[in-house]
């Protein structure tokens, strides 16, 4: 069954503490969606939210712009996983994969802390 995935980056702005304004994914299959906090912070004035990115050229938002796409990138990754094993898609099937995937960095024993951080490093470039 094809099913319609989209994202949706979006500025809490009721959320403000010092100025700045946490970012969360919607995710939405067909009509079920979810959210996730990105856990970035942003000035909400610089927030684009027809590019889905925070505009300006610092080295600090082009990490938290490289962090978000990253994160896209993982959820359809989390989907693509889905559609290989034949599971039904769902938003609470792909929000499960997803964190599965995200968890299993953490809970590897056989990763060791410098795989860890160059993951982690990784996914902030």
């Amino acid at each position: 069954m094809k099913t319609r995935i989209s994202l949706l980056f979006q500025v809490r702005k009721s959320k403000i503490q010092s100025g700045k304004a946490p970012v969360y994914l919607k995710v939405t299959v067909d009509n079920d969606y979810f959210e996730l906090s990105t856990k970035q912070w942003i000035d909400p004035t610089k927030w684009n939210a027809a590019g889905q990115k925070v505009s300006g050229t610092t080295e600090e938002i082009r990490a938290i712009n490289s962090y978000l796409m990253n994160m896209a990138k993982e959820v359809y990754v989390a989907h693509d996983l889905l559609l290989r094993e034949e599971k039904e898609i769902t938003g609470l099937s792909l929000k499960n994969r997803l964190l599965c995937i995200w968890m299993a960095f953490i809970r590897d024993e056989k990763m060791d802390l410098r795989v860890i951080v160059e993951i982690n490093l990784w996914r902030q470039v």
